[in-house]
């Protein structure tokens, strides 16, 4: 995938924040599950 380089940067900015969110956001649940079942 080829973006525009002024929006490179941006866009994996994004990227970049987003993942991060998510594994928190996902270990966070984990260990609500894990604390709930477990």
């Amino acid at each position: 995938m080829m973006f525009p380089g002024f929006l490179h940067q941006p866009l994996a900015t994004i990227l970049l924040v987003g993942g991060l969110l998510t594994c928190f956001l996902g270990y966070r649940l984990f260990r609500f599950v894990l604390a709930g079942f477990g």
